[in-house]
């Protein structure tokens, strides 16, 4: 994986971690090495990213969770990714 990845990222990767100001506005260019990305976010944390950059759709299809933090939601969560 080498797509944007910059000098300042703490952990680079499918589980990177970015501390820079309006990172959020550009994180569909950290994505291109990927084919089928799926963002699986909660209710929330949706709403506060499209808010932040003005978005009114995610750039990829997005999954909700239930706020159970179960495995059974996971389960649900990873099919629904596969189809």
């Amino acid at each position: 994986m080498a797509t944007n990845v910059q000098d300042s990222d703490v952990r680079p990767g499918p589980n990177r971690y970015i501390s820079t100001p309006g990172v959020a506005t550009i994180v569909p260019s950290y994505l291109e090495d990927y084919v089928h990305p799926v963002i699986i976010t909660g209710e929330l944390s949706a709403q506060a990213f499209l808010d932040y950059t003005g978005s009114s759709e995610f750039f990829a299809p997005a999954l909700r969770y239930d706020g159970s933090s179960s495995e059974r939601n996971a389960r649900e969560l990873a099919e629904q990714a596969r189809a």
